[in-house]
């Protein structure tokens, strides 16, 4: 199964949330820095490693280029730069190329620089609670909401309000 094809299947069927006891939305999970973010899976088309990039002109900061994929041209936004979180990539972060999220949402089509990708996590609906970690971070107009976790909090993005703000697709 190709990886655009998990990605539109993540959501639960209600048979599947009815056999976990609970509804859940499927967000895929990846880090930049220290933080661990999630969007809904369903809109993302698919994971890849990031390529070269041509520079735009008079881009923001974290506008990396456009990076080609399949004959397309789509923006890079650099999700550290973006965020204003440093890199805490790993050794083992290091041996890899950094991935690419390519995401579809508000009509724009734009690939996410991250430092990991840590896969598709089912979160139950009840264990979204307003954002508090995040609410006075530079990460809080576009957190929604955020989910406690072992060691850490994941927090969810909204897609649109992040694309428009990171102004790639006027």
């Amino acid at each position: 199964m190709s990886q655009p094809q998990i990605m539109r299947d993540a959501r639960l069927s209600p048979h599947e949330e009815q056999e976990f006891g609970e509804e859940s939305e499927a967000l895929l999970t990846f880090r930049v820095g220290s933080a661990l973010l999630g969007v809904p899976a369903e809109l993302v088309q698919e994971v890849t490693d990031r390529g070269e990039a041509s520079p735009i002109p008079l881009s923001p900061k974290h506008v990396v280029g456009l990076m080609p994929l399949r004959g397309e041209a789509i923006p890079l936004v650099d999700m550290n730069r973006f965020l204003g979180i440093e890199s805490q990539a790993t050794e083992i972060d290091l041996e890899r190329p950094p991935r690419v999220l390519v995401v579809h949402a508000e009509g724009m089509i734009v690939g996410l620089c991250c430092e990991r990708v840590m896969g598709i996590e089912r979160v139950p609906l009840l264990a979204l609670a307003p954002p508090r970690i995040h609410a006075h971070s530079a990460m809080a107009p576009y957190v929604t909401a955020e989910a406690d976790r072992d060691n850490s909090v994941l927090a969810r993005l909204n897609l649109g309000a992040l694309l428009k703000a990171a102004r790639v697709g006027a």
